[in-house]
């Protein structure tokens, strides 16, 4: 028996059999880590947020009841009581009278203190038991301020919190001759505490002094956090009164106090232990099923490894000279080789699926992230639009080189590195709405190279070799315009001893890598930027697209110069290939379809001095009442006149009312309800002559299409006043001009 467990007949299925339940359990505790994990990390932010909220509604009520305070320590009679001219009964009444409609159950109990630390006047608003008082004490030992108030930490009596509020009270109301204080104690009442305990997600929310030792639910004292080791910041903990588990402390602005919320270990962790206790029974089905299978199948497979090996065993003896063999030779030797063979050939195989496994990963990776940066990116350009044409405004009444102008400059310069921080997001996530045109590349480089002369240090050296045979590409120029940018900067930065910048045009064939698709174009113009610089390795070169990596030191660069360079090129049907080695520099050669027809002349921009006027009406529509705002500003300032519109059904109902000469429709297109394109193609419908310019710095390709570009006119967010005036005065004046050609020619026809 012994003999036959050694056997490679009875090993083998074993061995199999327990690298399927290995496999089994291994990915189950693989799974329980790496969610454990995931879920920690997005737990720690869902405490944190919570947290900086709670604290803020908090800290937003602490002025009031400050206010209220200095209301009621500016009566005269609380001022006489403390210099002892006033009866209690009449100081009694008088608060009374001053606090009759804001009290409530939580307010306890005013006390008038004077300097010396004497009680002088008490007034209990409710028949409850009051905490010992805070206030002798903090005075003996000089821990009340003459002009400020001053918080009690928690305090308690029958596990009952409360807290004292204490404001100076002065013998004049300019804030001089102190004479005493009005001290107020409050419970601590949290209302709606439990509701927001279930909206949180955790039974542990503490208010408190994290010195102080006395801590409250919101409704009772309770025992104190864990130690906290900082605040505004999630921690981990393993031994407290309160298990283990994430907390976080925020501190309540100006006050001592802190609101602290915790999960338990359980609590984080509940969502993947109870989806694996429900595998569980699928598991193990799953891994009895495998083994039985391994089983029998490596039990095949040795038996037939074992008839061979009997074979040629057999074979052997009977060639022996004395009819003997040994039983340890061949065996053992034998199945070893084939079995090693056999192993070799599956590790080979796991290590492609493997590789497979995380390319995919990857790139589902990235284009997660790209949408998540696209949708910041998008909120974040309602927000730059503001800020920069609100500053522009409150620039243009300033006077040129005062200190607030100059201020004001850089608030607008770092508006636009935001603005260009988020066209790189944009980019690099393939959500630009781009308004590609017949492009000469050679024009575009000749304008970039100026500008590059400029910015790069002069140790590099720029050389031109453009083949003024090209044809022509469908690309956007200012998008053009900033890949020449990044590359250039990027090969600046790789040169730090100084080299040679080279751009270089030229025609390429590239073979058709899409076979399903029959139009793909084989005729590409390439664009090539090299550079002499330190060049890079293998590994680096393969990660120089992700999003955020980088090579630079911290705070030198962002991490999306490449990326965006990658989003353009693809977005605009293109194909990036890149090559360098360590020591020779790095070549990028940029491939786009080439197409046929003349080059479209770019148009120049105009200065401020020269933006125009119109005194056409127009019809706003911008769900964000920040960028509505500025935007009604920018035009009634040129002179035209603006009907506002919050939704697309709003001015639909606008449009059809008639009251209102509307001479062009100015919408956002990422809107709540029907969003921009879906109301442009009803304005279409209802009214076919009416110009229309789309307003958006986010392409979501289940809003807007390529048919939906070459349809409208679209305005890129954030925008200045300059493009904003500039594409309200070509959209109207391109209209009309199209208006008349079309009169003319029914003119002609008719005569």
């Amino acid at each position: 028996m012994r003999r036959r467990w050694l056997s490679l007949d009875m090993k083998f299925p074993a061995l199999m059999t327990g690298i399927v339940l290995l496999i089994g359990a291994v990915f189950m505790w693989s799974a329980h880590r790496a969610f454990g994990s995931l879920l920690r990390e997005t737990s720690g932010a869902r405490l944190a947020s919570s947290a900086a909220l709670l604290a803020g509604l908090i800290r937003d009520g602490v002025p009031a009841a400050r206010s209220e305070l200095m209301r009621l320590a500016a009566l005269d009679d609380v001022r006489h009581a403390l210099t002892g001219s006033e009866d209690s009964a009449r100081v009694a009444q008088t608060l009374r009278t001053a606090i009759t409609r804001n009290t409530d159950s939580s307010l306890l109990r005013i006390r008038l203190v004077d300097t010396s630390g004497v009680v002088r006047h008490t007034l209990s608003l409710h028949n409850a038991p009051l905490a010992p008082s805070w206030v002798e004490g903090a005075h003996r030992r000089g821990e009340l301020s003459p002009m400020q108030a001053t918080f009690s930490p928690v305090l308690a009596i029958n596990q009952q919190a409360q807290v004292e509020y204490v404001i100076p009270v002065h013998a004049r109301p300019e804030g001089e001759s102190l004479v005493g204080y009005l001290v107020q104690t409050r419970a601590i009442r949290g209302r709606g505490a439990e509701a927001v305990r279930k909206l949180i997600g955790t039974s542990t929310m503490l208010f408190g002094q994290p010195d102080a030792g006395v801590w409250s639910d919101l409704e009772n004292v309770v025992d104190g956090p864990p130690t906290i080791v900082a605040t505004d910041s999630v921690f981990s903990f393993d031994e407290s009164p309160r298990g283990s588990g994430i907390g976080v402390a925020s501190p309540i602005r100006g006050t001592p106090w802190v609101i602290w919320l915790q999960l338990s270990e359980e609590q984080v962790l509940e969502p993947v232990n109870s989806f694996l206790w429900r595998m569980t029974p699928v598991m193990l089905l799953v891994a009895i099923l495998g083994a039985t299978l391994a089983w029998l199948f490596s039990r095949r497979i040795s038996g037939r490894v074992m008839r061979l090996t009997a074979n040629v065993d057999q074979m052997a003896l009977s060639h022996s000279p004395i009819g003997v063999r040994s039983a340890a030779e061949p065996d053992s030797r034998d199945e070893i080789e084939r079995l090693e063979d056999a192993f070799r050939l599956m590790s080979e195989r796991a290590q492609v699926q493997q590789q497979l496994e995380a390319q995919l990963q990857q790139s589902q990776k990235l284009e997660a992230v790209g949408r998540l940066a696209g949708g910041i990116a998008h909120d974040f350009n309602n927000v730059l639009t503001v800020i920069t044409n609100f500053g522009e405004i409150i620039q243009s009444d300033l006077e040129p080189g005062s200190d607030n102008a100059r201020d004001l400059d850089q608030i607008l310069k770092a508006a636009n590195r935001a603005a260009g921080l988020t066209r790189q997001l944009l980019a690099f996530s393939r959500r630009q709405i781009l308004q590609p045109v017949r492009l000469d590349i050679n024009e575009s480089v000749r304008g970039a190279s100026t500008m590059l002369e400029r910015l790069l240090p002069s140790r590099v050296s720029i050389a031109l070799e453009l083949d003024s045979s090209i044809s022509a590409v469908m690309a956007d120029p200012v998008q053009i315009e900033q890949v020449l940018l990044n590359l250039a900067v990027n090969a600046s930065d790789a040169m730090p001893n100084g080299g040679k910048l080279t751009i270089r045009t030229m025609m390429a064939e590239l073979d058709n890598v899409e076979p399903d698709v029959e139009d793909v174009a084989q005729h590409h113009v390439c664009l090539v930027v090299k550079d002499s610089g330190i060049g890079m390795d293998r590994e680096t070169a393969t990660r120089i697209f992700e999003p955020f990596f980088t090579t630079k030191p911290i705070g030198k660069g962002t991490g999306l110069g490449l990326a965006s360079v990658h989003g353009i090129i693809t977005q605009l049907g293109g194909r990036v290939w890149v090559y360098s080695e360590p020591g020779k520099g790095t070549t990028f050669k940029l491939y786009l379809p080439a197409v046929d027809g003349e080059v479209t002349p770019l148009e120049r921009g105009r200065s401020r001095s020269e933006l125009p006027r119109g005194n056409a009406t127009v019809l706003l529509v911008e769900d964000d009442p920040g960028t509505r705002d500025v935007t009604h500003r920018l035009l009634t300032r040129q002179g035209y006149k603006v009907v506002v519109a919050k939704t697309a059904d709003d001015a639909l109902l606008q449009l059809a009312d008639g009251e209102h000469d509307i001479q062009l429709v100015l919408t956002d297109v990422m809107m709540p309800g029907m969003n921009g394109v879906e109301f442009a193609k009803r304005v279409g419908l209802g009214w076919p002559n009416m110009p229309i310019l789309l307003m958006s710095g986010y392409s979501d390709t289940e809003v807007i299409d390529e048919s939906d570009i070459a349809r409208y006119r679209f305005l890129e967010k954030p925008f200045t006043s300059a493009s904003l005036l500039n594409a309200v005065a070509r959209s109207i004046v391109v209209v009309k001009t199209d208006l008349m050609r079309a009169t003319t020619n029914s003119d002609d026809q008719a005569s």
